[in-house]
């Protein structure tokens, strides 16, 4: 039984045709990277599974069934998305944190405060940055808390959105490396980049 099916579909953004006919089944635990010219569909593919959007015609299945509300549900619960832009509001990182870790989903993962004192270092991200209104952070240190914040959450899929667009080579190694060696977890990757299927192992599915 596959993890996600797209059979067949179609999507249109406005006029333009992103897809047709696209088609692959991805097996629970694969890692797998989508790759496409910007523009090409990637964000909207990512998004199509997780029921953001619809497909114009053919179906998605997650485990033979297809995405209605409750699927959907059930695969957001298991899902830990990072967008290509990370925003989480206004206000201080560590409340927003916290915040996001007192949802009833998450109410069970007690220790994430130890875990994210070794995950900012991991990162490249100083301690203070915790007491630092989030609006006012790069889109470098956005997009590394974004990751951050989608380990602690211990889901069994993630869905990265050009999860290393704003980082340097030495955090994009560091990044890969540790996504790579992620054995217990289905990972796709939505990227322009070559660096997932060069140095990660990572399985290309290329979006027409």
């Amino acid at each position: 039984m596959a993890l996600i099916t797209f059979r067949d579909v179609e999507k249109h953004f406005g006029d333009k045709l992103l897809f047709r006919d696209l088609s692959f089944r991805i097996e629970s635990g694969a890692h797998v990277a989508f790759r496409a010219p910007s523009g090409g569909g990637k964000t909207t593919l990512l998004r199509l599974i997780l029921g953001f959007e619809t497909p114009d015609a053919g179906e998605i299945l997650y485990q033979d069934r297809r995405l209605t509300p409750v699927a959907v549900a059930e695969l957001r619960r298991r899902t830990a998305y990072v967008p290509q832009l990370v925003d989480w509001g206004m206000g201080r990182v560590e409340d927003l944190l916290a915040g996001f870790m007192a949802f009833r989903a998450n109410a069970h993962l007690t220790g994430w405060r130890d875990e994210l004192e070794s995950l900012l270092p991991f990162f490249r991200l100083e301690t203070r940055i915790l007491q630092r209104d989030f609006h006012q952070l790069s889109g470098g240190e956005k997009q590394r808390l974004g990751l951050a914040l989608a380990i602690l959450l211990k889901r069994s899929i993630f869905l990265l959105d050009e999860p290393t667009a704003s980082l340097d080579a030495t955090l994009v190694h560091k990044v890969v490396d540790y996504f790579r060696g992620r054995a217990d977890a289905t990972i796709l990757v939505a990227s322009h980049r070559l660096d997932w299927i060069e140095m990660g192992q990572f399985r290309l599915l290329k979006v027409p």
